[in-house]
């Protein structure tokens, strides 16, 4: 049996830049949004099982919101209210934001990547 290495496979997936807008529709599975905003809203209307939003936070902290509703979330391994993702570091941190669907619930998941 042949095997393929898949280390890369990622990579293979185009990376969609998100405009910085007050409700930004998150279609594609693989994000980057560069932010100064202290709150934003989400609408997940990407059908992939995965989602990863790469976040440059130009600001100490933010809010966001993530739609639909019934979202769950964790900041940083701490669980938020339901939809809610916040974040809190210095100007210019990197976050990554993994979205993942689980028999039609999203769960999402916020780590900050430069502490």
């Amino acid at each position: 049996m042949q095997t393929r290495d898949l280390t890369n496979i990622n990579s293979l997936v185009p990376t969609n830049t998100l405009a910085d807008l007050p409700i930004i529709d998150v279609a594609f599975a693989k994000n980057t949004l560069t932010s100064s905003a202290s709150t934003r809203t989400f609408n997940i209307s990407c059908k992939d099982d995965e989602i990863l939003i790469e976040v440059i936070l130009l600001n100490t902290a933010a809010t966001y919101t993530f739609l639909p509703v019934g979202s769950l979330a964790v900041s940083d391994g701490t669980p938020s209210a339901n939809n809610i993702v916040s974040l809190a570091g210095a100007s210019g941190d990197k976050y990554i934001i993994c979205i993942k669907r689980i028999n039609g619930t999203n769960y999402v998941v916020s780590r900050n990547f430069q502490h």
